[in-house]
């Protein structure tokens, strides 16, 4: 077996996109294809090389849609966002999404974006002399009581008393 043949084996297979099995990268390894153990050896190798990149590949399209949908919610906090309005985003439904949201964050869509808008709110509430009810509307929240509510929950602390302790 030549490095030619090998290299024509591989773009039978449409790998040819991997550096590794391009004719310049394959002609100093003809070490290895001067017996068929040394082929063999090299063959191995190049599988395993394959079969990590696939793994990795297969992961990376399932975790797409959570950091899509991530990344969508943390463009888009500050407004009325709902979870139809992500998965449409996403390209899944809604159920199917939230399933797999909360399998890969361990929390769910809707708690992910308090826990976005939150932090938003927790640096506003620091560095602006906005009104707890100003900074509310800005993060995405239409009534007050409610966002003081939420920010409590996670925080441990009132708005008011965050800024206090904070600002």
């Amino acid at each position: 077996m030549t490095p030619t043949s090998f290299y024509k084996g591989i773009q039978v297979f449409n790998i040819t996109d991997f550096r590794e099995f391009s004719q310049e990268n394959l002609i100093p390894q003809k070490q290895f294809f001067y017996s068929i153990s040394g082929a063999f050896t090299y063959l191995g190798d190049i599988f395993q090389l394959l079969l990590k990149r696939c793994m990795e590949e297969k992961e990376d399209q399932s975790t797409r849609p959570v950091r899509n949908a991530q990344a969508y919610v943390e463009e888009h906090y500050m407004e009325p966002v709902t979870l139809e309005e992500i998965a449409r985003h996403v390209g899944l439904n809604e159920t199917y999404l939230s399933s797999v949201f909360k399998k890969q964050t361990g929390k769910s869509l809707i708690d992910f974006l308090t826990h976005v808008r939150v932090q938003h709110a927790k640096e506003l509430l620091i560095n602006h002399h906005k009104s707890v009810n100003e900074i509310a509307e800005e993060v995405g929240f239409n009534d007050a009581k409610y966002f003081t509510k939420r920010f409590k929950k996670y925080t441990g602390l009132s708005p008011n008393e965050y800024r206090k302790l904070f600002a």
